[in-house]
């Protein structure tokens, strides 16, 4: 919002021209929100101790019905409706912009909560179904810190242009039981990538689909599904076991 607040400081004479200079320069700074229905933010008018003219107009309460109805008839009613007149000093540390000496306009966003969700992932219970770096155990993925967890060969392979940090290591140790099952997983195989609407999703990448000629499955109760579709998001669901190349086993299982 505060990108809205970037006009330079009004001035004048009197207690009435300053009043309308106020006024319009409100409208001028919420235009942009003109035509909102409602909106969660709320606005405080700060006149301070050094705005000695304008402080007795704003006392009255001609003066915030006449602020509130210019909002209103500039199609700002929501503005309005969350807008609140403060005569007083400013507090140390509010972050506002200046209209003139002495008033100011703070914008207050509410917090936004921050909900994690949390599933997990690990190799299957079983030999033969391959197996992650340092034979991990499994790996919490946490959308509150994350929202792409990537999936491939090694932890930091060498790429055609830099390197690229796997989440979800499949181990590329050649001395590993499983590495005749883990090498033919892609070191860009696919990603687990959490959407607000779908949850934890499963993204593929060329390395990780026929394209070159790998593969990558959801096995869900009876039902297999390939995920091929290098644009769409497979939306995953507890207990789904993601296959790699048909060999590395993965388990996906929500947590909350």
């Amino acid at each position: 919002m505060q990108k809205l607040l970037n006009k330079k400081p009004i001035a004048a004479d009197n207690a009435v021209d300053l009043r309308a200079s106020i006024i319009e320069a409100v409208k001028t700074r919420m235009k942009p929100l003109a035509f909102s229905e409602s909106l969660s933010d709320s606005f405080t008018l700060w006149i301070a101790d050094e705005a000695d003219l304008l402080q007795v107009e704003a006392r009255k309460p001609a003066f915030v019905s006449a602020l509130k109805t210019a909002l209103d008839n500039a199609d700002l009613t929501a503005v309005a409706e969350n807008l609140s007149v403060n005569v007083a000093p400013l507090p140390a540390g509010v972050k506002c912009d200046k209209l003139a000496d002495g008033v100011y306009l703070q914008i207050i966003s509410p917090e936004k909560t921050i909900i994690s969700h949390k599933a997990r992932i690990r190799i299957v219970n079983a030999t033969g179904n391959g197996s992650l770096v340092d034979n991990c155990e499994k790996i919490t993925l946490d959308s509150s810190k994350k929202k792409i967890y990537r999936i491939g060969r090694g932890k930091t392979p060498t790429m055609d242009k830099g390197y690229r940090e796997n989440d979800i290591a499949v181990s590329d140790d050649k001395k590993s039981p499983e590495y005749d099952r883990n090498k033919y997983v892609s070191r860009k195989h696919a990603d687990i990538v959490f959407d607000e609407k779908r949850g934890f999703c499963l993204k593929v990448h060329p390395g990780g689909s026929r394209l070159s000629g790998g593969r990558t499955q959801i096995f869900r109760d009876e039902e297999e599904i390939e995920v091929c579709n290098l644009n769409e998001l497979t939306p995953l669901k507890s207990g789904d076991v993601i296959v790699l190349a048909k060999n590395v086993k993965l388990k996906f299982e929500v947590l909350s």
